[in-house]
C-alpha cells in the first residue's frame, strides 16, 4: 500500500506521546514493505522540506500560527490545507492514517482526503477535539475515576476560561469533520473512547498503544546513575512535560512525605521540559526540595537507562490522561508504576501486580504506595517483572501495528474494488 500519515506531531520536532506513536507506526508500516509518506507542519523553515527518516518520506512545511487563533486553526488553516491538498494530488495514496490535527494541518485535511476518495483511519490520542486543553472532570473526584458525565464539556465553562480565544462553532465543526470524513475512528483507550462518545464524537474501535521492548534490554541503569550521582539513592522518576495537570504538584507533596518517612536516601528525578515548573515542585516539597532533580530533555538511550535506574515511575495526572506512554516505557524497562485512576492507565497498570493505580488527590494513599515500592526491593522487583511480561504479552508494538494494518488494508481493498 501507499500510505499517507497526517499528523501535527512528528519527531524530531516533537517528542510527545502522540508524535512517538505516529513515528513508531509509520516506520513499522515501512518495514513491512509499504510506501509511507508523513505530512506534518513545523515552525522553522530549517525543518521544512522533503526528507527520508528511518525508511519513511517526511513532507514538512512551515505553518505560521497565532496562539489566540488556535481554536480556528484546529478546524481550518488556509495555508496548511492548500499544502496538504497539493501533496494529496502529487501522490497516488491508497489510504490515510491520521493522528493529531489541532495545531497545524487542521481537521479540514480529513475532508480533503475524502475529496480525493481516500479512506481514513484516525487515531484519537486525546480529547482536544472537544476540549481546549486537558479534559478535567467537572465534578469533585471520588475514590475512583470520575463518572462519565463528569467529562461532558460545558460551552459556558469553556467561554469563561478561553474568553476571546473561544470559538463558539469549534466543537460543532470538529464533530462534523470527525463523524463525516473518518471511516474508522480509533481511541487509544476505552476511557478516551467513552469520554469522546459522551461529547458526541464517534470512535468505533479501541486499539491500545504498544511498545518495542528490545531497546530496553540494552539499557544500563548505571549510565544514568553515574550521570546524575544517584548510585546510592532510590529514584522516583517523573518523565515528560511537568505540569499541574500531569500531577506535578501532587507528586511533590507525596514525595515530601515519602522522603520524610524513609531511612534510605530518596530522590525525585524529573526528565523532560518545564524546568520552571520543577522549581515550583521544589518549593512545594519544602525542606526536601533539594532532593528533586531536573534533567531537562535527555536522549532516548539515556532515558531508557533512567527508567531502569528508577525504583518506581510516577504518572499522577489529574485529568483524563488517555493512555500515558510513560507507563509503557517504564513497564518495558521492568519498573513498576504508580499511576492515576483518571483515564486509561488502569487499562495497562494492574493494581497490586504491576504497580498501583491511585487517586492523586488522596495524598495519604498516593504517598503510601510510592513508599511501599521505594522501601521494598523485593516487591518492586516482583512488580517490575510482572510489568515487563504484561507489555511483552499484551501491549507489543507488533500487535498494535497489525491491528492498524488490518484496518488500512481492508479499507484500501474496498476502495480498489469500488473503482
Amino acid at each position: 500500500m501507499r500510505l499517507c500519515v497526517l499528523t501535527d506531531q512528528y519527531p524530531p520536532n516533537h517528542r510527545g506521546g502522540a508524535a512517538v506513536i505516529a513515528a513508531n507506526l509509520a516506520e513499522r508500516y515501512a518495514s513491512r514493505g509499504h510506501d509511507v509518506t508523513v505530512v506534518t507542519g513545523v515552525d522553522d523553515e530549517a525543518d521544512a522540506g522533503r526528507r527520508r527518516r528511518n525508511g519513511v518520506t517526511v513532507e514538512s512545511f512551515v505553518v505560521p500560527t497565532i496562539p489566540p487563533l488556535r481554536a480556528y486553526y484546529s478546524v481550518y488553516h488556509p495555508l496548511a490545507v492548500r499544502k496538504v491538498d497539493r501533496i494529496l494530488d502529487r501522490y497516488d495514496f491508497d489510504a490515510v492514517h491520521s493522528h493529531v490535527l489541532n495545531r497545524y494541518l487542521s481537521l479540514h485535511s480529513l475532508k480533503l482526503a475524502k475529496q480525493h476518495s481516500l479512506p481514513v483511519v484516525l487515531t484519537h490520542h486525546d480529547a482536544m477535539s472537544v476540549e481546549y486543553g486537558k479534559l478535567v472532570p467537572n465534578e469533585p473526584p471520588n475514590d475512583g475515576d470520575a463518572d462519565l458525565t463528569a467529562y461532558r464539556v460545558s460551552p459556558w465553562e469553556q467561554l469563561k476560561r478561553k474568553r476571546v480565544s473561544y470559538f463558539p462553532l469549534r466543537n460543532w465543526l470538529n464533530k462534523r469533520y470527525l463523524n463525516a470524513y473518518v471511516n474508522v475512528g480509533v481511541s487509544v483507550s476505552r476511557a478516551l473512547h467513552d469520554a469522546l462518545s459522551v461529547n458526541g464524537v464517534r470512535s468505533s474501535k479501541v486499539i491500545h498503544n504498544g511498545i518495542d521492548v528490545a531497546p530496553y534490554d540494552e539499557a544500563d541503569p548505571a549510565t544514568f546513575e553515574e550521570e546524575y550521582d544517584l548510585a546510592d539513592s532510590a529514584v522516583v522518576l517523573y518523565s515528560g512535560r511537568a505540569s499541574y495537570h500531569k500531577g506535578g504538584e501532587h507528586l511533590a507533596r507525596a514525595f515530601a512525605r515519602v522522603a520524610e518517612s524513609c531511612e534510605k536516601d530518596v530522590r525525585l528525578v524529573v526528565t523532560g521540559s518545564r524546568t520552571d515548573f520543577v522549581e515550583r515542585m521544589q518549593r512545594i516539597a519544602g525542606r526536601y526540595g533539594d532532593r528533586i532533580t531536573a534533567t531537562g530533555w535527555i536522549d532516548e538511550p539515556l532515558l531508557r537507562s533512567a527508567y531502569k535506574a528508577a525504583a518506581v515511575v510516577a504518572t499522577p495526572s489529574i485529568y483524563l490522561d488517555p493512555f500515558p506512554t510513560v507507563n509503557l516505557e517504564a513497564m518495558a524497562a521492568g519498573t513498576p508504576v504508580v499511576s492515576t485512576c483518571y483515564g486509561g492507565s488502569k487499562e495497562l497498570v494492574v493494581d497490586g501486580e504491576t504497580g498501583f493505580v491511585v487517586n492523586p488527590h488522596d495524598m495519604a494513599t498516593f504517598a503510601a504506595k510510592l513508599r511501599e515500592l521505594v522501601s521494598n526491593p523485593e516487591r518492586r522487583r516482583e512488580y517490575g517483572a510482572n510489568a515487563r511480561r504484561r507489555v511483552e504479552n499484551e501491549f507489543s508494538l507488533e500487535a498494535q501495528t497489525e491491528a492498524y494494518l488490518d484496518l488500512l488494508e481492508s479499507l484500501a481493498s474496498n476502495r480498489a474494488a469500488s473503482q
